[in-house]
């Protein structure tokens, strides 16, 4: 059973969450899953596997925008991509408008440079009929990434749809903040909680312990009251009923 989470990566929030039944699939999931949420001004980012038609409609139907990876499970959109950011500055090519940002980040023994590429004009894409694929797309997005590790150096080109106009900054850094649910949440869950170790599998045991976590780790983020780390936070709630309280809002009647 896979565990989908919606996760609000800048405030560390789990904000729901849905079980892959057997004999579905993650679109299917997903689709689940957004109705379930206040999307309205948010912006959206998922995985290349939710680049659907019907998943972008649902987020924009919402009020919400969306930065969604293209990979080649899209292959006529990736193929599009590619060729046009590939010819983007050659001779002879219309010159078009772009919106180009750079990030430059030091640390953990690496310097990685992040170059992202905008372009909101997009009469190319609808002269290949794949524009209304994806309901209100309004810019496509190139990033190149190079990461330097001593004397090793590895690059890497992605790119992505999204209903934002071409605004560099903001989708890339969406696109960052996107992978922050694998250190704020599945790494934490992991280590502080101990989630893959978890034997229980009986049931609905797995899932409901699996909402407690959340629930859980959202309790500890939202508490202020202790400069902590969540293994200590947690600690102190098992160890000092007070605390506990505090934690779970509880007060004497």
């Amino acid at each position: 059973m896979w565990i989908f989470s919606a996760y609000a990566a800048e405030y560390g929030l789990t904000l729901g969450q849905l079980a892959c039944q057997e004999k579905s699939n993650e679109i299917t999931a997903i689709g689940e899953l957004l109705p379930t949420l206040a999307l309205e001004g948010a912006v959206v980012t998922i995985d290349a596997m939710g680049c659907q038609t019907a998943i972008a409609e649902q987020i924009v139907d919402g009020g919400g925008d969306y930065v969604l990876a293209v990979k080649d499970n899209q292959p006529h959109l990736a193929h599009a991509l590619r060729d046009f950011f590939g010819m983007l500055d050659a001779p002879g090519y219309p010159v078009r408008q772009t919106c180009v940002h750079e990030t430059l980040d030091k640390g953990h023994g690496r310097i990685e440079t992040r170059r992202c590429t905008a372009v909101g004009d997009l009469d190319w894409l609808a002269t290949l009929g794949l524009k209304e694929r994806c309901k209100k797309i309004t810019s496509v997005t190139c990033i190149d990434s190079s990461r330097v590790i001593g004397s090793k150096t590895e690059t890497d080109r992605r790119y992505a749809i999204s209903s934002l106009p071409a605004d560099s900054e903001r989708i890339l850094h969406a696109v960052r903040m996107h992978w922050g649910i694998e250190n704020g949440l599945h790494w934490c869950l992991d280590v502080t909680f101990g989630e893959d170790a978890c034997p229980i599998r009986l049931r609905n045991a797995a899932l409901n312990l699996s909402f407690l976590r959340r629930a859980a780790m959202n309790l500890f983020r939202a508490d202020q009251s202790r400069s902590m780390s969540l293994p200590k936070k947690r600690k102190a709630a098992a160890w000092n009923p007070d605390y506990l309280a505090n934690i779970l809002h509880l007060r004497e009647i």
